[in-house]
Formats: C-alpha cells, structure tokens, sequence
C-alpha cells in the first residue's frame, strides 16, 4: 500500500498546536507578588479573587442601605 502525504503539511500542523496548552517550564519559580506562595502570580492567586469578591459584596449592601 502506498501513503498519501497531506497537499499542506502546514495547515495539520496548526492544527494539533490549537489544541496545545502552554504550560510554563518554570512554573514552580513563579512567586505570587500578594501571598508569597510558589506556583502562580499575583494575576492568578485565589486568595486575591476571593478577596475582591468578599469586597464588592460588602461594597454592594453598603450602596443598598
């Protein structure tokens, strides 16, 4: 049996990088800037999304009374 090779390789190889996440080889340097935990920055960080959430509720029932 003979293969058939693809007309545009190009075009496949766009492809399979679509589907590729990029992870950061050095993800574990990554030092957040507000908890000081190893792995994430600060745009990332758990601690900091929770807190401005808490705070725009509160913001809100201050703003209804």
């Amino acid at each position: 049996m003979i293969k058939k090779e693809p007309a545009n390789k190009k075009s496949l190889k766009a492809k399979k990088s679509m589907n590729f996440k990029r992870i950061n080889s050095n993800s574990k340097l990554n030092v957040c800037y507000y908890c000081h935990k190893i792995g994430h920055y600060a745009r990332g960080c758990k601690t900091l999304k929770a807190e401005k959430k808490k705070a725009k509720a509160n913001n809100n029932r201050k703003n209804e009374l």
